[in-house]
Order: C-alpha cells, then sequence, then structure tokens
C-alpha cells in the first residue's frame, strides 16, 4: 500500500483506485470499506475471511476493524445497505392511496420493488445468507416489511372488490 494524497492511504480495490482516510476511531468508516465489503461478501459469502478483505482492498484488517468492530458488525453494516436502505417506506403510503386504481398502484409496487431488488449484489447477499443459516434478515426485518406490504396489498385489493373478504 502507498501512500496517498494528504495524509491519506492509497489502495487499490478491483479497477478502482481508492483513498482511505485514516481518521478517528470515531469517524465514520470510509464508504470504499462498505462498498467492496459488499461486494466482496456476495461474490465469496459470509464464511470468507476479513483479511481477505483487507488485502483487495490494499489495507490493513486493523483499518477495517477500527470501524467495524467485529466481522459480524461489518456483515450487519452490508445487510444495512442491501436490505434496509433499498426499502421504501412511501410503498406502503402510495399502495393505500385509493384516490389511484389499484392496479396502478400494485404495479408500481411491484415494478419499484423489483427495481431495488433485481441486483446482483442484493440476491447473492441474500442467497449467501440463506446458505449460511444467517438468520440477519429476519432480525433486520426484512421479511416482516414485504409481508406488511403484501397484507397492504390484500387490504386494498378486498377493499377495491377483487377479492372478497374471508
Amino acid at each position: 500500500m502507498a501512500d496517498g494524497i494528504g495524509g491519506r492511504r492509497r489502495a487499490n480495490a478491483g479497477d478502482a483506485l481508492i483513498f482511505l482516510s485514516i481518521g478517528e476511531p470515531d469517524a465514520a468508516p470510509p464508504a470504499a470499506i462498505l462498498d467492496e465489503a459488499t461486494r466482496f461478501f456476495a461474490e465469496r459469502g459470509f464464511e470468507a475471511q476479513v483479511g481477505e478483505l483487507a488485502d483487495r482492498l490494499g489495507v490493513s484488517e486493523g483499518l477495517i476493524f477500527r470501524y467495524y468492530r467485529t466481522k459480524q458488525a461489518l456483515i450487519e453494516a452490508v445487510y444495512d445497505r442491501v436490505f434496509i436502505r433499498r426499502w421504501s417506506e412511501s410503498w406502503l403510503i402510495d399502495l393505500a392511496d385509493r384516490s389511484v386504481p389499484i392496479r396502478q398502484r400494485v404495479e408500481t409496487f411491484y415494478l419499484t420493488y423489483l427495481d431495488a431488488v433485481d441486483d446482483s449484489l442484493w440476491i447473492r447477499i441474500a442467497m449467501h445468507a440463506a446458505l449460511a443459516g444467517e438468520r440477519m434478515p429476519v432480525a433486520y426485518a426484512a421479511r416482516d416489511r414485504v409481508e406488511r406490504a403484501l397484507r397492504v396489498i390484500l387490504l386494498e385489493l378486498r377493499a377495491s372488490g377483487v377479492f372478497p373478504d374471508d
């Protein structure tokens, strides 16, 4: 790893040249670490070692652990990025907006939801989590969010007369 500009360390991650600030331990982690960790775990799975990620970034494991105290904390940050930040609460509001025809609301939801999750990183992280027996998507209420949307859709389909009440 070569010294970079202005007290920064330079690291190669893939083809991209990244500058990681060496800041205070409580500072926000450099986006480059989480960006590469997301790609790394999507490719290698959660059994992969943080040392391999550090090598890939061209930094020490210590730098990664400065920002993410444990490997599990790093994995949780990846889950937050991949599952939680992609979810939009406005989807539920839009689904319940009866001024818009039910067909349009449902189609819009599915298309925008698909745009959010039809991504190789999302799919690979979800698959690796399932294969590893990770309970993190449950802990992050990923399934609960989708179930809430489905309940709203069912409620709105019943209200519109498409489905009869049970």
